[in-house]
């Protein structure tokens, strides 16, 4: 084995490091939850897997193809946090992956560890990392995207043109956030489009293209052509497979109807400011100093981090709720772009010659500085920020030790349906929520896609034998009546509102 294979070897080490220290260091099995939305996430794909279709029975207004993963693993290897987590952690790996990859292909070696670096180190990335939620799913298969066209641009081969099509296409099927990575891509098609006409590659292109065609303009068009064709089709075809008749009605009632609208633009709380770019990442400065470099040096093969991070602030600024898990959509970006700082300032330092003007003495003066200042920032941030995210996570409080886990295990036996929002809880304890309940987030009620009528109905329907809400619940779909007729409250499980069906059904 020669040198280039050990250190292209190398390459694979530092993601699978990452994946393999999720695994031992995290208690993926046994911890209650990590993410506020894995509730959600269990319970879906534990219903699917029993035969309930997505968009049948069920509510749901996200796209099914982390979920109908999520099934297909849970009819194999049984419903378990452990499998579902396992999932996760595979999709942070090839998040990872790609983007040490793409990092490494347009920055270097060093670039693509430093960017990794920053990017574990980021607020929340962990957490989100062994989390069963859909971010860094559908942002993995996007940088996956990524990563295929970036291969695509180095060898001008149609199957990495592919690849990353159908990867775009898949991960708008897992979430629409990956949607931020089409800016990106498009500005970085054109400025790679100029580049190569500017300085003669389309001739090596046309020599070395697999489709044939005699005209580097035609070729580059049909590549892009080629490109959307298939990202549409892998969408399509996932559509066709799963989609209902009404699905995409709920999907925009859901996330763009007047009624959301009004709720989250009155509450200031649902809003993203320039300001928490500081606030959730401390390497904006790094990112920052990047960016100066890539202007100040026109580094055009850097486009992609720069674009990526202004389409994300563009659509927060415009798009509300801004939730925490959105932080990734700027921690991608930003450890790029920090990455850069760190090794592009070194660089200039280094090839300033020992003779110097005044002048040169004043900018290298500057220049040093400015990375003893970016150094210090990363060197006190970042170790700080992995212990803490790990010894987090690491004090998760296992299920096992969980008094609404306990409480709902006691009653399971005989019970065939329970009506909570503590879905992780029912999930642990074996007990299924209906179809029609399982999935009622915030947006479902601002919209008013559900409301009394509509619960008091699916209750009466299944008549579920566990019920526990919180008391805005019970206020907000009218509950009171219906308990106090139908269940009694259990005041021997230390849990409160937690009511059991009083008659035998």
């Amino acid at each position: 084995m020669n040198w280039r294979s050990q250190v292209e070897w190398l390459d694979w080490i530092v993601p699978l490091a990452f994946g393999l220290g999720l695994c031992l260091l995290i208690p993926l099995g046994t911890a209650f939850e990590f993410g506020a939305d894995e509730g959600f996430e269990f319970m879906k794909g534990w219903l699917v897997s029993l035969g309930h279709p997505l968009y049948g029975e069920f509510w749901n207004d996200q796209p099914p193809l982390h979920t109908e993963i999520m099934a297909v693993l849970f009819k194999i290897c049984g419903p378990s946090a452990l499998v579902g987590r396992l999932l996760s952690v595979a999709f942070a790996t090839l998040l990872v992956t790609a983007f040490y990859q793409t990092a490494r292909m347009r920055s270097g070696r060093a670039a693509g560890v430093i960017a990794v670096v920053f990017l574990a180190a980021s607020p929340s990335f962990l957490q989100l990392s062994a989390s069963v939620m859909l971010e860094v799913p559908a942002m993995a298969a996007g940088m996956a995207s990524v990563w295929s066209w970036f291969r695509y641009k180095e060898c001008t081969r149609a199957k990495w043109l592919w690849i990353s099509g159908a990867l775009l296409g898949c991960a708008l099927q897992v979430k629409p956030t990956a949607v931020i990575f089409l800016p990106a891509l498009a500005v970085n098609w054109i400025v790679s489009w100029r580049t190569d006409a500017r300085s003669g590659q389309f001739a090596l292109a046309r020599e070395t293209n697999q489709m044939g065609s005699e005209s580097w303009f035609p070729d580059s068009c049909r590549s892009a052509l080629l490109w959307c064709g298939t990202a549409v089709g892998a969408f399509l075809l996932i559509a066709f497979c799963f989609y209902r008749a009404g699905t995409l009605d709920v999907f925009f009632h859901s996330h763009f109807s007047k009624e959301t609208a009004a709720v989250v633009s009155a509450n200031e709380a649902y809003a993203f400011h320039t300001k928490t770019l500081v606030e959730i990442c401390e390497f904006s400065f790094p990112a920052a100093a990047g960016m100066v470099l890539i202007v100040l040096r026109r580094r055009r093969d850097l486009v992609f981090p720069v674009v990526l991070l202004l389409t994300a602030v563009a659509i927060h600024l415009w798009h509300r709720p801004f939730w925490y898990y959105y932080q990734l959509h700027f921690s991608i970006p930003l450890a790029w772009l920090g990455a850069v700082a760190v090794l592009e300032i070194f660089r200039m330092l280094w090839e300033q010659p020992l003779a110097m003007t005044r002048w040169r003495k004043w900018k290298f003066g500057a220049g040093l500085l400015t990375w003893s200042a970016v150094i210090s920032l990363v060197v006190t941030t970042v170790p700080v920020n992995l212990w803490n995210e790990i010894a987090l996570l690491r004090a998760a409080v296992p299920a096992a030790k969980d008094v609404t886990v306990a409480a709902f295990k006691r009653h399971a036996a005989g019970t065939r349906w329970a009506f909570t929002n503590e879905r992780s809880a029912a999930f642990w304890a074996g007990l299924r929520i209906p179809p029609e309940l399982a999935v009622i987030p915030s947006k479902r009620m601002w919209s008013g896609q559900i409301g009394e009528a509509e619960v008091l109905r699916w209750l009466q329907r299944y008549q579920p034998e566990i019920i526990l809400v919180p008391q805005e619940w019970e206020m907000k779909f009218k509950l009171t009546g219906y308990l106090r007729k139908h269940y009694r409250a259990d005041t021997e499980s230390g849990v409160e509102r937690l009511y059991l069906i009083s008659r035998p059904q």
